[in-house]
């Protein structure tokens, strides 16, 4: 029985991810305790209960746009918006009953603590392949409530399922058709000539001339 345990691969487990190392763990040990097929039967649970826990806490950020233009990069929040009036936030997976708490959360939090006053809210969806009813839900109040507070709403780099599910959702709706966007660059162009913006800004344009690959 010994011999049919590879040391090394728990060792590798480990080192690389230790949710997984004591899954594995358990598994062995219930192998010996209570048969291979039960033992089957908890790895699968805990598997599932670990891939819910990652998906609960995705990795989001703010982003703010680099120097010369050319990308977008994640920064501490006390440092989002700056002086432009336009935050661009990034969600970093399906939204959905797990996680659907975190995004309402950060997008207030956001709103309500940036440093200047925000004009713009623009959500990076590119990680956002699959919404589910409450994940539905949730982006309802969290357009509602930026609304509420004269917050233009706009989506880039949306995939192509996550603008069907917004109109499955009938969310569609709540979104002006002409604030999605390829890209954050091409967001932060609109909101840069955007009538409240566009005077105050008179070099905006210089970013038509770029190239608007990336992000």
């Amino acid at each position: 029985m010994l011999s049919l345990i590879e040391v090394h691969e728990f060792r590798e487990l480990w080192r690389m991810r230790r949710s997984e190392f004591w899954i594995a763990t358990v598994c062995l040990l219930s192998v010996l305790a209570l048969g291979p097929l039960r033992a089957v039967m908890i790895a699968f649970l805990l598997s599932v209960i670990d891939v819910i826990r990652r998906a609960s806490r995705p990795d989001t950020s703010a982003l703010v746009e680099a120097p010369d233009g050319s990308h977008f990069f994640p920064v501490a929040d006390g440092n989002v918006s700056g002086s432009s009036g336009m935050m661009v936030y990034r969600f970093g997976a399906p939204l959905y009953f797990a996680n659907a708490t975190l995004f309402l959360d950060d997008v207030e939090r956001l709103v309500t603590q940036a440093p200047t006053p925000v004009r713009w809210f623009v959500l990076d969806a590119q990680a956002m392949v699959d919404v589910d009813t409450t994940g539905a839900g949730v982006l309802r109040q969290a357009i509602t409530l930026l609304k509420k507070k004269n917050i233009t709403f706009a989506v880039s780099r949306a995939d192509r399922s996550f603008r069907s599910w917004l109109e499955r959702y009938d969310l569609t709706e709540l979104i002006d058709p002409d604030r999605f966007y390829p890209t954050n660059r091409h967001a932060a162009q609109a909101f840069r000539q955007s009538p409240e913006n566009a005077a105050a800004e008179p070099g905006s344009s210089s970013l038509d001339k770029r190239d608007e690959g990336g992000n």
